[in-house]
């Protein structure tokens, strides 16, 4: 690859760099001290682009690459970021990352501060890059968006605390909830649990039972491998979560529409009322007619 240096003034390019007296502490919201931004942009088909920093600082620096490639050099290691891939380089490191003369990036970026910033990023623990899946990537291209937008309008206190959120999204989609990103499954097993879900609210949706053996097949494991690993990514033994699925749909069952207990029951696969009853009791701690009564008297 190919690299020259043009640290600014890419055509289409966003760029905010936040007030310090705004971003200090005595200034901001307590819901900011979790998470805030100081500098945000987006540097589109960025040919020659490229900032070195000797000089470390204190804030840490989300790299979204949307399109292209570029490298990255920091803590003594380079690597390369290509298209629906994102980074972190943390606060305290000097570090120069640059686009691609050849490929050149489009590149979504952030500088950050936070008590709770290392919280967002425990996933990149032992990773350099996360692979952004398409899913991912459109949710993060609109945030990104809705950040640009709440920037416009200025740094008041309020604009403020939406923009830590929107960045908390955007770190929480790229790094939590990012099917091609999951350092604690592995890609490949992040989309079979995936899948299974998938699956299952399907079934849930249409008023269908769960075969265990099925949906094992439909991604290719056995039973036993597959129950272990959906209870190692979701918390939960697979039927299990499935029955809490069709708990879910009996409560907006019984919230929103006058059906009888019994045709809820029918609609979430339950054949027997009373077994229904049973575990909707278990899940929710109080039996389908006085969930009802409960929920009704809150509206």
């Amino acid at each position: 690859m190919k690299y020259s240096r043009k640290e600014e003034g890419f055509r289409g390019q966003q760029l905010f760099v936040i007030p310090p007296d705004v971003t200090a502490l005595g200034s901001l919201s307590p819901l900011n001290r979790n998470l805030r931004i100081s500098a945000a942009g987006y540097y589109p088909a960025a040919a020659g682009h490229q900032k070195s920093r000797q000089e470390p600082i204190v804030e840490g620096i989300l790299l979204y690459c949307r399109q292209g490639s570029g490298f990255v050099r920091s803590g003594g290691k380079t690597f390369f970021l290509h298209a629906r891939q994102a980074c972190y380089l943390p606060p305290g490191q000097s570090h120069i990352y640059g686009s691609s003369d050849n490929d050149p990036w489009s590149l979504y970026w952030m500088h950050l501060k936070g008590d709770l910033l290392d919280m967002y990023l425990r996933p990149l623990k032992n990773e350099r890059i996360a692979a952004v899946s398409s899913e991912a990537d459109e949710q993060v291209l609109q945030l990104f968006e809705m950040l640009f937008k709440a920037l416009e309008r200025g740094y008041s206190r309020e604009i403020m605390v939406h923009t830590g959120q929107l960045a908390a999204a955007i770190l929480t989609t790229l790094f939590y909830s990012n099917r091609d990103f999951n350092p604690r499954m592995g890609s490949e097993n992040s989309r079979r649990l995936d899948d299974a879900v998938n699956g299952m609210q399907e079934r849930v949706s249409e008023g269908l039972d769960f075969s265990l053996s099925e949906m094992a097949l439909s991604v290719g494991l056995s039973i036993p491998h597959f129950s272990e690993l959906f209870k190692k990514g979701m918390g939960y033994p697979p039927v299990e979560y499935f029955s809490r699925l069709r708990i879910q749909k009996a409560c907006r069952l019984l919230e929103l529409t006058d059906r009888s207990i019994q045709k809820v029951a029918v609609q979430c696969a339950y054949a027997d009322q009373y077994y229904f009853s049973r575990v909707f009791k278990k899940i929710m701690g109080l039996p389908p007619s006085e969930y009802r009564k409960k929920v009704q008297q809150k509206v």
